[in-house]
């Protein structure tokens, strides 16, 4: 509890979560950190299907492969999935920046953590923030693969194409699985 205090309503660091674009927030380089988190678009797509029948004030009543169709023409409400990262993944040179895949985050937790905590300047993590994290991420983020159930090869196909069109020239830093089935399934 008291590393919770101490890291997350202590005055400082600040932290806060958005989903807005990189051109929309004032961030300079000596005061701010920004951690990027990217997800597989295949595993987006689906999950974003998913919070638009959650949310009925979201007006969306389309069937699943219409927002498949729609995320990949033009993108949902937070704009088109490609450009809001490759944004941040163009400027992380203009800004102290992490981007971290969310794959990362759930398959390969304490790697993940580790590189955030020393991204963040902080020390090790000790027995009581170990199991103070494990009861936060326990039940709260999904295991990749929804596009392996929901999606038709062909629509995966599709994605993978999408993703080497629209990363060209940043694939490097972008997971093979987000451009290859093969590594996509194996993954999952």
């Amino acid at each position: 509890k008291q590393w919770y205090q101490r890291r997350v309503r202590g005055s400082s660091p600040r932290v806060f979560k958005t989903r807005n674009h990189y051109q929309h927030l004032n961030l300079s380089r000596e005061k701010v950190k920004v951690l990027h988190v990217i997800r597989n678009p295949k595993d987006t797509a689906c999950a974003q299907f998913s919070h638009m029948v959650m949310d009925k004030e979201s007006g969306f009543r389309g069937t699943f492969e219409e927002s498949v169709t729609w995320f990949l023409s033009r993108g949902f409400d937070s704009g088109c999935y490609w450009t809001f990262n490759r944004r941040y993944l163009e400027n992380r040179d203009h800004l102290t920046v992490l981007s971290i895949t969310y794959e990362d985050m759930v398959l390969r937790k304490w790697h993940a953590i580790t590189q955030i905590n020393k991204f963040l300047g902080y020390e090790e993590l000790d027995r009581e923030e170990v199991r103070f994290i494990d009861l936060v991420t326990e039940h709260g983020l999904d295991r990749p693969g929804k596009g392996r159930e929901l999606l038709s090869f062909s629509k995966r196909c599709e994605f993978d194409e999408r993703c080497r069109k629209e990363f060209d020239g940043i694939s490097a830093d972008i997971p093979e699985s987000y451009f290859d089935e093969e590594m996509y399934l194996n993954q999952c």
